[in-house]
């Protein structure tokens, strides 16, 4: 994984905002489950919320577990973000050049 450009090192006291895992729905055919998190504002207010679908077959070191579920559920969010955070620093970038 590329390195954290030093600008986007996130400041500690910044935000009381948080994402949170919430619940996990799983059918009963065992495919896999979808894995919704939950985002919250600075009051806690509940502000959104986003889900994956995860396939229950296992990867290579993992028991198939639920928690390797969840883990996974995490690691998409965490992927999901870095692309959130990568678009608006590409736009910042655009805005500061005058080329927005």
């Amino acid at each position: 994984m590329a390195e954290v450009a030093n600008h986007l090192v996130p400041r500690d006291g910044l935000t009381n905002s948080l994402i949170k895992f919430t619940r996990l729905e799983a059918p009963q055919k065992g495919s896999g489950a979808t894995i919704f998190f939950t985002m919250y504002d600075e009051e806690h207010i509940e502000i959104g919320e986003m889900s994956f679908f995860v396939p229950a077959k296992a990867k290579k070191g993992e028991k198939g577990t639920v928690d390797d579920l969840i883990a996974r559920a995490h690691q998409e969010m965490a992927d999901v973000l870095r692309q959130w955070l990568h678009t608006i620093d590409v736009m910042r970038q655009a805005y500061e050049s005058g080329s927005a």
